[in-house]
């Protein structure tokens, strides 16, 4: 989740160097995809954080820094009602999708995937606690926002 002030632009000049943007394309293409990398990486355009969200760089934008502490502190809460295994699976196997065609072989992985965290002693924490309508030992968990 990225946050930016309003007043910050994003550039990516390398190209003004010399150079090229060579350790940060692979995480910059993934995130806003070929073409907006192209538009950033061969002009070197200083984009606003209006642009940046647009092609999805930034996800939330504030006025001021002052603003930052009740966005994390608004995330932070989101997060604690979260299976920490479940997330992190989550993002592990996004990660191994990525780019994979539709297969059998990807089918099936996923399908495994899935049982395992299925299996798993948060997911039988979740559910009971589901059943008795209670809330799961990770929420009362209080992330430390600093």
């Amino acid at each position: 989740y990225v946050c930016a002030v309003k007043q910050a632009h994003a550039t990516l000049s390398e190209v003004k160097l010399g150079v090229i943007p060579a350790v940060i394309s692979p995480h910059v293409s993934r995130t806003i995809g070929t073409a907006n990398c192209k538009r950033l990486f061969c002009t070197a355009e200083n984009a606003n954080m209006t642009t940046a969200m647009e092609i999805g760089l930034v996800h939330r934008i504030v006025e001021h820094p002052r603003d930052f502490p009740a966005v994390i502190e608004e995330i932070s809460t989101k997060v604690r009602l979260l299976a920490p295994g479940a997330v992190g699976a989550s993002k592990q196997i996004l990660l191994d999708c990525l780019n994979q065609s539709v297969s059998n072989d990807l089918i099936n992985y996923t399908a495994k995937e899935y049982l395992r965290v299925r299996r798993s002693q948060q997911c039988e924490e979740g559910m009971n606690a589901l059943k008795s309508k209670k809330k799961p030992g990770w929420v009362e968990s209080k992330i430390d926002v600093k």
